[in-house]
């Protein structure tokens, strides 16, 4: 007996399952890279955002005492512990205030200015000068604009009172010297108020002199 050999064909079907077709290469589905780097970044950076929000809540929230005026004091006055009190302010630490823990290093010197209640006090609104000294008395004369230097005039500063018009030619002596004390804002026409601290013997006539002629107003030298 011989033996037969019967070969059976293979078939091949396609990823569709048709027969015979060309076999697809095998899809593989990649892994997504995770950026550890990104994540750490966008992590600081929200930290980093809630701290500073933390710090600027508690800057506005944090309160502060500080010193403030308490009743009127005039350019010049001394200043004593009854014209002032101390009042709480939230977020105050960028402004030029006084604390109120220094008290005592206010007292005892002389207001720049005018001071008003319910203003809050700054350095600059003290001085250790005299405006209105012994034997003096404090007046106050309208200027108009061509009667004043060029300069401005602040508190302190060492003037010359010159009288004008009618009044000129029975002045005596031909000036008078002052110390500004306090000086208001121009008004529309250039003219100003200001109050000097001028002899006390001869503040009446002064105050004469600016009536009947006006005064011009010299700043004298090194002011």
């Amino acid at each position: 007996m011989t033996a037969v050999s019967t070969k059976v064909p293979v078939s091949r079907t396609s990823g569709t399952g048709i027969p015979g077709g060309p076999v697809p290469v095998p899809r593989v589905v990649g892994n997504r890279r995770i950026r550890t780097g990104g994540i750490a970044l966008a992590t600081m950076l929200l930290a980093l955002g809630a701290a500073l929000s933390g710090i600027a809540l508690v800057s506005v929230s944090k309160t502060s005492a500080y010193l403030s005026v308490k009743a009127p004091v005039a350019v010049g006055s001394q200043i004593s512990a009854a014209d002032l009190t101390s009042v709480q302010l939230a977020g105050g630490g960028g402004l030029t205030l006084i604390p109120a823990t220094d008290i005592n290093s206010v007292v005892g010197r002389h207001a720049a200015v005018s001071l008003v209640p319910g203003t809050l006090l700054s350095p600059a609104q003290l001085t250790d000068k005299t405006l209105v000294g012994a034997g003096q008395a404090q007046i106050g004369l309208g200027v108009g604009a061509s009667n004043l230097p060029a300069a401005h005039l602040s508190p302190g500063d060492q003037i010359l009172l010159v009288p004008l018009g009618a009044g000129a030619a029975k002045a005596s002596p031909q000036s008078y010297s002052a110390t500004v004390v306090d000086v208001s804002a121009a008004g529309s026409d250039g003219g100003l108020v200001m109050h000097v601290a001028v002899d006390a013997d001869l503040a009446p006539t002064i105050v004469t002199l600016n009536a009947s002629g006006g005064l011009g107003v010299v700043l004298k030298p090194g002011n």
